[in-house]
């Protein structure tokens, strides 16, 4: 098993910073009775009809590179962090990783005490991440726990402002996490109420490869860590929308 690196902070994070932070605009009607012409509710009761074939597209948030994107995990990111920002920095993405092996959804791992929560609103008040990629819930829940939903709530929490988080279920297959299928009917109960989180289904991705896991039933080979970036870049591609 690797040991962390240490990051500027002391934590034991990866933190590797390929780029610049970007800011955004908005506006409001006026108010008052006004009379409606007949042909102008056609207009729009057309329009409307119109764009309903695209709703799906205009629910998603849009992202676009450089971004910047924030890579969320345990040992699985922190062992393919080279992986995932050559592929990501190949679209255009800036990339900044925070992998601890051995953490849970809430904390935990190498480091004694380490939580979650005060890391990732550190890292957004920082670098203000628009998209943000979680891979955590292999190593269960964590330290200091109170339950899984809470801990999924926690880091959502600490990922205010980030438009878009895509979190990877885990594998159902693997020894780890003890009750999978529990960890994603959580994750899959965050999504319908949260309308910024998607989830990404890691637990379908590697079935029948076992080329691409190590002997361990959890931690990725050299290949299998290139699959991972390849599905991670995919995503990223499918919401911003590139060809």
């Amino acid at each position: 098993m690797e040991r962390p690196r240490k990051s500027m902070t002391g934590r034991a994070t990866t933190v590797r910073d390929r780029g610049r932070d970007r800011a955004r605009p908005r506006r409001s009607p006026e108010p008052g009775p006004r009379t409606v012409p007949v042909w102008s509710v056609v207009a729009v009761t057309a329009a409307l009809l119109a764009a309903s074939g695209v709703a799906r597209a205009i629910d998603r948030p849009l992202v676009a590179p450089p971004g910047p994107v924030l890579l969320v995990g345990d040992s699985l990111f922190f062992q393919s962090a080279n992986e995932l920002e050559r592929a990501l920095r190949g679209d255009g993405w800036t990339v900044r990783t925070a992998a601890v092996p051995g953490a849970g959804i809430a904390g935990g791992g190498y480091v004694e005490g380490f939580r979650w929560p005060p890391e990732l609103e550190e890292q957004v008040a920082q670098w203000r991440p628009t998209v943000a990629v979680v891979e955590l819930g292999t190593n269960g829940c964590g330290t200091g726990c109170r339950s899984v939903p809470d801990a999924i709530d926690d880091v959502l929490a600490a990922l205010h402002g980030v438009d878009l988080v895509l979190w990877l279920t885990v594998r159902t297959t693997a020894p780890r996490p003890g009750d999978p299928e529990a960890v994603n009917d959580h994750l899959e109960e965050a999504a319908r109420t949260v309308v910024h989180l998607e989830l990404l289904r890691y637990d379908r991705w590697f079935r029948g490869r076992s080329e691409l896991v190590r002997p361990d039933g959890v931690h990725l080979t050299a290949e299998g860590q290139r699959a991972l970036a390849h599905r991670v870049r995919a995503a990223l591609r499918d919401r911003a929308g590139l060809s």
